[in-house]
């Protein structure tokens, strides 16, 4: 049975997903959803939070990012991957909940009033108009606590798991934040190994396009 990948190419969490895809050699038919206000009804009914991605798999459908990493991993037989035995699986568990639980509420308070700020803060100004300048600095300061921390989560793995899928696609954003990760050299190491393999940058090329009205495939 063909897999489908419900997909935004906008979404980090997708290309966590799309980044194991690929690197699994997995086909799937990739069906692009819109976000936010965009997203179509027929979505809404599928996704009980209506959020991407989505993952089908014959009369199986998966809503969560790192559940459709382990999944995949699993039904693949990949235990370099996703380890086997219970002590290994267990950090590379503790790596991707530290990630999801720890790491991202503070990325993304640094990615609001950067990225997706709606006047960016490197324009300057001093007439009040760019106020959002003012929060950067204790939201940087609050995620490079939370990376301190989840440095030491990321020492014991192996090179590659699927908790490298994870922080590869999450933290996609990483180079166009005012971050320096030489700071933390155990995941600059491994951000920059999995943004070099092929399979990132074929998971990257497979994000759905737009196809103009929201509608599947």
């Amino acid at each position: 049975m063909a897999l489908t990948l419900h997909d935004n190419r906008c979404s980090t969490n997708g290309a966590k997903v799309r980044f194991l895809l690929a690197e699994l050699g997995l086909a799937y038919e990739a069906v692009h959803v819109g976000l936010g206000p965009l997203t179509p009804a027929w979505y809404a009914e599928l996704h009980p939070y209506a959020t991407v991605p989505a993952l089908r798999d014959g009369d199986l459908l998966l809503f969560e990012s790192n559940t459709m990493l382990r999944y995949l991993a699993v039904r693949e037989g990949r235990d370099d991957l996703y380890p086997a035995a219970a002590r290994e699986r267990a950090l590379v568990d503790q790596a991707m909940d530290a990630l999801s639980l720890s790491v991202r509420p503070a990325l993304w308070g640094l990615e609001e009033v950067t990225i997706y700020a709606a006047v960016p803060p490197h324009l300057g100004g001093d007439d009040g108009r760019y106020a959002v300048r003012s929060v950067v600095a204790p939201r940087a300061a609050a995620l490079a606590g939370a990376l301190d921390a989840f440095e030491a989560f990321l020492a014991p793995l192996p090179p590659l798991t699927i908790a490298d899928c994870a922080i590869a696609g999450r933290m996609a954003t990483v180079p166009r934040l005012p971050l320096d990760l030489d700071r933390w050299p155990n995941l600059a190491r491994r951000l920059r190994a999995a943004w070099a393999r092929p399979s990132w940058a074929a998971g990257m090329a497979a994000a759905p396009a737009d196809p103009g009205d929201g509608a599947p495939a």
